[in-house]
């Protein structure tokens, strides 16, 4: 039930998306793609005109906000970027045009590593 759950303790009965005031999230975004054996980390790579990471970005930096305001809740707080350092300057610019709600990470040696 999501009564137990506290994102959803503001939630009502009409509304069931909770109040994401308090929450970020973590986009984990650097990998290196060594598993794939792909000649680029899969994040990067092509899925219907867009890298798979831009998806990502669209849904916690537009349609997530979007949705919260439509339903009267706080959006995200604050979403980071974690990506390898070589490709942080391609991303740069949408960092920046998201300030203060998007920012960078620099990944562990491990997935677990990123996300401490």
């Amino acid at each position: 039930s999501t009564s137990k759950n506290p994102l959803f303790s503001s939630a009502s009965s009409d509304n069931d998306t909770p109040d994401f005031s308090n929450v970020g999230f973590l986009i984990l975004a650097g990998g290196t793609g060594s598993r794939m054996k792909a000649n680029m980390p899969k994040q990067f790579l092509t899925l219907r005109s867009s890298p798979v990471l831009h998806y990502s970005l669209d849904l916690f930096l537009e349609k997530l906000p979007a949705h919260c305001a439509e339903m009267g809740v706080s959006p995200p707080a604050m979403v980071v970027l974690v990506m390898d350092p070589k490709y942080q300057p391609e991303y740069q610019p949408i960092v920046d045009k998201y300030e203060g709600k998007l920012a960078f990470a620099n990944p562990g040696k491990e997935r677990q590593g990123s996300v401490e």
